[in-house]
């Protein structure tokens, strides 16, 4: 952390209460290729199913399309279907991308408070921009009823992978890019990142911008497996000579940096599949290994149908991750996600005795509510809606950030969060 800052940003292992999805909107259907509809329902419910195996999968859903998606995504087990949970929003053009247009989930130094940032997703640069994609992480941080780390820098949460002891790994050309921050050199980049998320060392990699749609983002290129060691996506030889400029980058800067705690940093390579082998890929898609998700007791790994790189990706996040259930997730949808990690943000777990004191804490931000002290396991509130007060009880165990059961939407306007 940094002295300056008042928050922080886990690591990935760190655990998580849920993840956080979406189900692609109709308007959004001219993005995906004429016909594969139907096959990217089917690949986004999958991706969900293998999460719930693990944990809560909160997906959101339009109004439309909710008993559509309700329907397909039951279509497993009664305990991956009790962890799926289905949350409406009203706009037509969602789309997938959770980890870079949701909101990147953030603790208070303290670890008692979580708070969202809303990187004002502009679609990587203007390449794929709408307001209402824009506007979800609002949606999302109201709908969970957390409140919002403000920033004016705009970004994505897979541009960004730290350790969670102080260093962070970035690329410029996914920052530092007039597409994304035109009045903002790297050094103005980089302390926002540091007030936002509370590291103190950032290791800056080239990247390479304009070739594909992110501009090189870090989560397809290099991932902390832990302090002190990282995964490096390496390229086959056939593939285009400007990924090998990057990898070569990459594997140059880190040999010879150091993290936030002095430490030398172990290299790991992952080897990636030749694109020529994977069916359906298109010339900008991005096979790398990397972009895994760690769940709780697994990670679980992208498999592109390529038996050589597919098996050997298994084998070298098992051994880094020897805890955990090293879990295949066969047939990513190519040309549609690309990845399990980009569809899927984490929102973190705090201990229960912690998230009730955050309650008590924070409550003093809402408009109109008036703590009053926890009366056994419950906790007995004060609210005002319409000018005529009532009393809430907070049901046990504080489950502060499920607010869906004891908010209903009709009584949030009774409760606004004052951004800080």
């Amino acid at each position: 952390m940094t002295s300056s800052s008042t928050s922080y940003m886990p690591p990935e292992w760190h655990p998580h209460t849920q993840i956080i999805m979406a189900w692609p909107g109709r308007a959004s259907h001219s993005y995906w290729p004429p016909g594969n509809h139907e096959q990217l329902y089917s690949d986004i419910t999958r991706v969900a199913q293998a999460i719930a195996r693990f944990e809560k999968v909160t997906i959101y859903v339009t109004r439309a399309q909710a008993d559509e998606a309700r329907t397909i995504l039951q279509n497993c087990s009664e305990e991956q279907a009790a962890a799926i949970q289905v949350r409406l929003v009203e706009d037509e053009d969602v789309k997938p991308w959770m980890r870079d247009i949701a909101p990147t989930f953030v603790t208070s130094q303290d670890g008692k408070c979580i708070h969202g940032v809303d990187f004002h997703f502009n679609g990587w640069g203007a390449k794929d921009h709408s307001e209402s994609n824009r506007a979800l992480a609002r949606h999302i941080l109201h709908d969970l009823q957390i409140p919002k780390f403000p920033t004016s820098l705009v970004a994505e949460g897979g541009a960004i992978e730290t350790d969670g002891e102080g260093t962070l790994l970035a690329t410029e050309s996914a920052l530092v890019n007039p597409n994304r921050n035109p009045d903002m050199d790297r050094d103005a980049v980089e302390n926002e990142l540091k007030r936002i998320l509370g590291f103190s060392k950032l290791i800056w990699l080239p990247g390479v911008a304009g070739v594909d749609t992110t501009d090189c983002h870090i989560d397809a290129l290099v991932r902390f497996a832990g302090p002190g060691v990282v995964v490096l996506s390496r390229p086959p030889a056939t593939r285009e000579a400007v990924w090998t400029t990057v990898y070569k980058d990459a594997q140059r800067i880190l040999a010879t940096a150091n993290d936030a705690k002095g430490r030398s940093l172990r290299i790991v390579d992952v080897p990636e599949p030749d694109i020529k082998a994977i069916p359906g890929a298109d010339a900008e898609m991005i096979p790398s290994y990397l972009n895994y998700l760690h769940v709780k007791g697994a990670v679980i790994v992208p498999q592109f149908g390529v038996p050589n790189t597919d098996v050997g990706a298994l084998r070298v996040l098992g051994e880094l991750f020897p805890d955990k259930e090293t879990v295949p997730e066969h047939g990513i949808p190519q040309d549609l996600i690309d990845n399990v990690h980009d569809a899927a943000q984490r929102f973190f777990a705090l201990p229960k005795e912690i998230k009730t004191q955050c309650f008590i804490d924070k409550s003093k931000k809402f408009h109109g509510f008036i703590p009053f002290p926890p009366i056994s396991q419950s906790a007995l509130v004060q609210t005002t809606l319409n000018q005529e007060p009532r009393n809430t009880l907070l049901p046990d165990p504080f489950n502060l950030y499920d607010f869906s059961q004891w908010s209903r939407d009709e009584e949030r306007p009774g409760f606004q969060w004052e951004d800080y």
